[in-house]
Parts: structure tokens; C-alpha cells; sequence
């Protein structure tokens, strides 16, 4: 098996593309992506949370952000870029 996927496979776009709950940089977005990650990825509330989940709250709602615009980057270059 090799790491080039088949030219004939056409990968699904992330509907997060235009979500600003995933993608949106205003300090509120953020802020609610934090808040989301805190409950649905760690379990927690935010009375009971420590600075360390709360930092790895944020990091995840960093990281959606991130990846977003990579893989947004990734598809406008095209399947097969230029080595």
C-alpha cells in the first residue's frame, strides 16, 4: 500500500469550512468553542474545571481553528501538489 491515495477518490468537504462555531476568530467564538470542548471533550463543567483543562479547552478550540484553515488550504491547492 502506498501514502498516494487512488486519483479516482474524491474526499468529502468539512462542513466546519463556513461554521463559525469551529472556524470563527471573533473572541466569542472562540470562547464558545472552548466552553463546547470543555463539556464535550473533557467532561467538565466550568466551576469544577482546572487551569488545566481549561487549557486544554482552549487548545482544542485553537486547534479546530487550525486544522480548518489547513485543510481549507490543503483542497485549494489541489489533491496532488507539486513536490
Amino acid at each position: 500500500m502506498t501514502d498516494q491515495q487512488p486519483r479516482n477518490l474524491s474526499l468529502p468537504t468539512p462542513g466546519c469550512f463556513a461554521d463559525p462555531d469551529r472556524s470563527g476568530l471573533t473572541a466569542t467564538d472562540v470562547f464558545e468553542g472552548m466552553t463546547e470542548h470543555l463539556f464535550y471533550t473533557l467532561g467538565k463543567l466550568a466551576p469544577s474545571a482546572s487551569r488545566h483543562d481549561l487549557y486544554m479547552a482552549l487548545s482544542y478550540a485553537v486547534r479546530d481553528r487550525l486544522m480548518t484553515r489547513y485543510l481549507a488550504g490543503i483542497e485549494a491547492i489541489g489533491a496532488n501538489p507539486k513536490r
